[in-house]
């Protein structure tokens, strides 16, 4: 998930700004969150699929904390015995 990259852009029909990925960037990351249309062209992304595959990234990201904070508390307490 570090290859998404957050765009800001305009909508073609209206010229609304908006915030979100481009849908090729995010098909050639895992093309179950593309959508597509009936010639197979990438249409859009899904963007609630997206929201389970960020939290399963932040779940991993806290347990290496977690384990991070272990390794340096056993390290201070190395430290403080020298």
């Amino acid at each position: 998930m570090a290859r998404l990259r957050p765009v800001t852009f305009r909508w073609t029909a209206g010229g609304e700004r908006d915030l979100g990925f481009i849908a090729e960037e995010v098909a050639a990351i895992d093309p179950l969150l593309a959508t597509y249309d009936d010639e197979g062209e990438i249409e859009g992304v899904r963007y609630r699929q997206l929201t389970a595959v960020l939290v399963k990234a932040i779940q991993a990201q806290q347990e290496q904390i977690a384990e991070q904070q272990t390794e340096i508390a056993a390290l201070q307490e190395q430290a403080a015995k020298l």
